[in-house]
């Protein structure tokens, strides 16, 4: 779902996707600013002006590449949940993720492997009960992925999927199969048309199947400068000030608005309120260190804005 807050800052990535698998290239990069080497994260859940833990703590850990290394996850209690350990090859690819429980046993183990030209073409997955399949992925000449095949363990649970690609990369056409004992059959198609401005700006996403589905995901306007000012199927539209940043949100057809202030220290508020009584019903702190990233968030709710929740950001950072 959209998310307003999406369009000012961004939490660490690993709160929002956790453990991912690497990209096509082998990469599992950090999507913090500067050389960040260690991450802590806290939440605390604000009850009756008591501050409780909450269950989303972690600390990670990234290498001088950028690249995470190490992803430790804890429960309210401070127990840790698991740990999640990436390994990479002499080519520096991601070649290996363990995800290991509280006593230190391995729960799930992925093998990556890459072609010639360097590309991801094979994920294993091994869970505590062994080999569960794989993922494999033919790609054409241009480096797009043109056939993705997923061979489970269990012969009767298969599938590969056929892609067309553009010039850029995006697949325009799926066609995919199931199959039961080697052999596939077709089930559905899907088209992914996308449109564009003269600037090159997506204006239109939408997502059509064979079996009678269709999805319109986004359909936007941009002004001169390339800044979204509306989403059609959000009824949203968007201001700016004069320095190009994101202030007020806004759909006509609903009483509720964001509205953004920005502080002299680089500090943010995030305000949700009401356009008719003016009520303001949500608030959103939002502070930063000296590299642009995240260190805390305060969360206020309520007809009197009482504090409810806490978010805090430590981060330690590789000398320049």
């Amino acid at each position: 779902m959209f998310s307003y807050f999406s369009l000012i800052y961004a939490v660490p990535d690993f709160e929002t996707l956790g453990y991912r698998h690497p990209d096509k290239y082998g990469q599992v990069n950090c999507s913090l600013k500067g050389r960040v080497r260690t991450v802590s994260s806290f939440h605390y859940i604000i009850e009756n002006g008591k501050k409780y833990c909450s269950n989303k703590c972690y600390y990670v850990v990234y290498d001088e590449r950028r690249q995470l290394r190490q992803l430790e996850a804890f429960d309210k209690d401070g127990s840790l949940i698991h740990c999640v350990n990436f390994f990479y090859n002499e080519s520096k690819r991601c070649d290996e993720v363990f995800i290991l429980n509280p006593k230190g046993g391995v729960s799930h183990h992925d093998k990556f492997y890459y072609n010639k030209e360097g590309l991801l073409y094979i994920i294993e997955l091994y869970d505590e009960e062994g080999y569960m399949g794989q993922h494999v992925y033919i790609y054409d000449e241009r480096g797009f992925v043109v056939e993705e095949r997923w061979d489970s363990r269990s012969p009767s649970n298969r599938w590969k999927r056929l892609y067309e690609n553009n010039d850029h990369g995006d697949w325009v056409e799926m066609k995919e199969y199931v199959g039961q004992f080697g052999t596939f059959e077709y089930r559905y198609s899907r088209k992914n048309i996308k449109n564009f401005d003269e600037h090159n700006n997506l204006i239109g996403h939408i997502l059509v199947s064979d079996r009678g589905f269709e999805q319109p995901l986004t359909f936007d306007e941009y002004d001169e400068k390339g800044r979204c000012i509306k989403m059609t199927n959000y009824k949203l539209k968007f201001l700016y000030d004069t320095y190009d940043r994101f202030i007020e949100a806004r759909n006509p057809d609903d009483e509720l608005a964001i509205k953004v202030l920005y502080n002299a220290d680089n500090s943010i508020i995030i305000l949700s309120y009401n356009t008719e009584t003016h009520q303001i019903e949500k608030k959103r702190n939002v502070f930063f260190d000296n590299h642009g990233n995240v260190s805390k968030i305060l969360y206020y709710e309520g007809e009197n804005l009482d504090l409810i929740e806490v978010a805090s950001y430590q981060y330690e950072y590789y000398p320049e």
